[in-house]
């Protein structure tokens, strides 16, 4: 009785442990990826408004 109830109990500590890691490394991965993805987005923004820089310029007679 004595030794199940500590078998028990050690699973329930390892089942908490691992929902609670499971959990951490889903919200920081998932947090990466947005930050990712946001910075994605800004790196593309940025090359358009260079190539519409240089477009303009071009127009103007203005060689990069």
């Amino acid at each position: 009785m004595h030794k199940t109830e500590r078998v028990s109990n050690e699973i329930i500590e390892y089942s908490i442990f691992s929902i609670t890691y499971c959990t951490i490394v889903r919200s920081t991965e998932n947090e990466f990826r947005f930050n990712h993805h946001i910075y994605r987005n800004n790196v593309t923004d940025y090359q358009n408004m260079a190539q519409q820089a240089r477009l303009m310029d071009a127009e103007h007679g203005y060689v990069h």
